[in-house]
């Protein structure tokens, strides 16, 4: 594996700290709206002179304190919020399956960028070396996307699969998609540009990411691929025992050969 120039690992740091912003700024964006429409509520009390409001989740009785409906499959989150003077808490609801998605999203993004440098900063150690990449092959790279989104599927699906039995099929269907459009994406735009730009790198490792999950989070609702639980399963195992075997003895051919400098 080449040695980390100065450029490669800014760039890295940058990506992370975008990561950081974007979710922040997100997190912002939707207190907003659930503040816009809390006030909304409020006023529409003082307007009407009516005891209670239904709203999603929940209804608003006359103090003004919202009461959202107990779900164990929903996290409620309490703010305080002062209308005209008038101070009442508005209870948020969150789905789950949602908010574990995200922060599932956020932990593989972050996790597989560090894993790009794991193997150096170890001092090339021969273990660590089966789960982080130990060359710029392409292959190599599927693992910062495969092994942490595989961790925290095992998280997940441990998490969920009482309540939401289809996770237990999404999740390695997500695995795959994830770790298999890395090359898609990859060779996709080298051939078209003739190159390879770390950018470019970074941004595909993020979007097969973000769609890997996306596709969880919807066949979990949908269970279209429940039926094809223990094949996808199977699948995720042979691509671990691939992962250990090409470490250290990649064929000869493109895929495990790192792009020229």
């Amino acid at each position: 594996m080449h040695n980390i120039n100065k450029k490669e690992f800014s760039l890295c740091l940058i990506t992370l700290t975008t990561a950081a912003d974007v979710t922040v700024l997100l997190a912002r964006h939707v207190a907003i709206a659930w503040m816009t429409d809390a006030m909304t509520a409020e006023m529409t009390v003082e307007t009407t002179e009516t005891d209670a409001i239904e709203m999603t989740g929940g209804v608003i009785n006359d103090y003004g304190a919202a009461l959202a409906a107990p779900n164990k499959n929903h996290l409620t989150f309490s703010i305080l919020l002062s209308v005209q003077g008038k101070e009442f808490s508005q209870h948020i609801t969150m789905n789950k399956l949602k908010c574990y998605t995200i922060i599932g999203t956020i932990f593989v993004t972050i996790a597989g960028t560090l894993s790009h440098f794991v193997y150096e900063w170890s001092g090339n150690n021969f273990i660590l070396g089966y789960f982080f990449p130990v060359s710029e092959s392409t292959w190599e790279h599927m693992k910062l996307c495969f092994f942490p989104m595989l961790i925290y599927s095992l998280f997940m699906n441990r998490k969920f699969k009482y309540d939401y039995p289809c996770i237990t099929s999404a999740l390695p269907f997500g695995i795959l998609l994830g770790t298999f459009l890395i090359p898609v994406i990859f060779y996709t735009y080298t051939g078209i540009i003739g190159r390879n730009f770390l950018f470019l790198d970074i941004t595909t490792f993020v979007f097969s990411v973000l769609l890997a999950f996306v596709a969880v989070y919807r066949l979990t609702l949908s269970c279209k691929t429940f039926s094809c639980t223990p094949c996808l399963w199977l699948f995720v195992l042979a691509m671990t025992v691939c992962f250990f075997i090409f470490t250290y003895l990649p064929p000869d051919i493109g895929l495990f050969i790192a792009p020229a400098e």
